[in-house]
């Protein structure tokens, strides 16, 4: 039972889970700072985020997000990074029908038909373990229109292979074989060379 008075069937989460699992792979699940006022589909201009990852855990949804370079998004970012308690709520739509429940007493319990469209993020989440737990920033990879040999320059030799190889893997991967070949022939030829020369010299 959540703080609406609304008892989620732990067999509805899953199906549905399951079903945005095709929408979570194409990057449709977007996410918001909030639940949109018109009820609908996600807004590209009030969008957060992306869930990247939705599974269920025991009876609790859990899910991944991908935080985009938006307005919104730059916004609950720093709200995070400076320590407020952001929670998450579901955005579906469906019937419910009030039950009676063995030690919780009347609740609304949503039926069968239930549709969830995403999760967005809240203040006062209805369920209190609906929150974010983890957050992670990670340095940006240039993409290949803009990674110059000058950007290349200012990393470090790390962040430098990280780029090469998300810009190019194969090519990388030839670089280095290409390098572990030249280095074998030149050591071939300075070191073996002077050994055949001290055998002649005998």
């Amino acid at each position: 039972r959540n703080g609406n008075g609304r008892w989620y069937p732990r067999a509805i989460l899953a199906q549905q889970v399951e079903a945005l699992q095709e929408d979570v792979k194409a990057g449709r699940v977007l996410t918001e700072a909030y639940h949109p006022e018109d009820g609908g589909g996600s807004s590209t201009l009030r969008t957060t985020g992306m869930i990247t990852k939705l599974t269920m855990s025991n009876d609790l949804v859990v899910g991944e997000e991908l935080i985009f370079d938006t307005a919104a998004g730059r916004d609950l970012a720093a709200l995070v990074r400076g320590g407020a308690a952001i929670g998450n709520s579901s955005r579906g739509y469906g019937v419910t029908r009030p039950v009676t429940k063995a030690g919780v007493g009347e609740v609304y319990e949503v039926q069968p038909g239930f549709k969830l469209v995403t999760f967005d993020h809240v203040i006062r989440p209805s369920v209190p373990s609906a929150e974010v737990t983890s957050f992670t920033e990670k340095e940006e990879v240039p993409m290949a229109d803009t990674l110059t040999w000058a950007a290349l320059e200012q990393m470090d030799q790390k962040a430098r292979l990280t780029a090469l190889e998300k810009l190019d893997p194969d090519m990388l991967k030839s670089l280095r074989t290409s390098v572990a070949e030249s280095l074998k022939a030149e050591f071939e030829k300075t070191f073996m060379g002077k050994a055949d020369a001290k055998i002649e010299s005998f």
